[in-house]
């Protein structure tokens, strides 16, 4: 339940096909950026150095969520009393149906939470107006963000962000503005059609166990960025 590690090759340098039994046979095409030079890579993987990692990992230590697992709810939302006790009453549900406990304290903490994103201009057209340029008007983003931390270390995340509609309805005598009112708000509804992970292992600090970079000569081995864990 982690990804083991990670292959990349440099930027518009060629493209991967693979055969043979589970697809670990893999030939890699690659050029450089003259064509000069071209080459056909043959690797198979997971190569040794990784196979060799993962044999020196604890499966059992490395999970840190699994049914029984204790978590802590912290809801820190933007809303009215109601509006943020119904997120917090969704999420308990969300915490029971993936077998997980929720207890203030525990190590892993589920964290709700909402941001005031980005404001920036755009422009709605009326279907059949003249003019072409539209109605400017502001909008602001706003992120729903709900992430399981351990520590100070982010293991998991999921947002959701909302501005604007694509298409927008008005009533008679409604402004383009008012009638985006309704969205310039968090969707709260999010948290509670969230479903949580069962099972959530640790990733490696770069969030693999090892990176290798595909060259004509076969497999490099390189030095991982420090990123985050994958964003749903």
């Amino acid at each position: 339940r982690v990804v083991l590690w990670r292959y990349q090759s440099p930027p518009m340098s060629g493209f991967a096909g693979t055969a043979g039994s589970g697809g670990t046979d893999v030939w890699f095409a690659t050029s450089s950026p003259d064509r000069s030079t071209r080459a056909l890579v043959p690797l198979r993987l997971p190569h040794d150095q990784a196979r060799q990692r993962a044999a020196g990992l604890d499966a059992e230590k490395l999970l840190a969520i699994r049914p029984g697992t204790a978590v802590a709810l912290e809801v820190r939302v933007q809303g009215d009393a109601a509006e943020q006790e119904r997120v917090r009453q969704g999420l308990l549900r969300q915490i029971a149906a993936a077998g997980l406990v929720a207890q203030d304290g525990a190590p892993l903490r589920l964290e709700a939470l909402t941001e005031t994103g980005e404001t920036r201009e755009i422009s709605y057209r009326t279907f059949g107006s003249a003019n072409r340029e539209g109605e400017k008007v502001r909008v602001t983003e706003h992120i729903c963000r709900l992430r399981i931390v351990e520590a100070d270390r982010m293991l998991w995340q999921s947002m959701s962000v909302s501005g604007a509609p694509g298409f927008l309805q008005t009533e008679q005598g409604q402004s383009i503005q008012d009638a985006l009112l309704p969205y310039q708000k968090p969707n709260l509804a999010f948290f509670e059609n969230i479903t949580l992970p069962r099972y959530l292992a640790r990733p490696g600090e770069g969030g693999t166990y090892g990176t290798s970079e595909v060259t004509p000569q076969g497999l490099r081995g390189v030095s991982q960025p420090a990123t985050s864990p994958g964003i749903r």
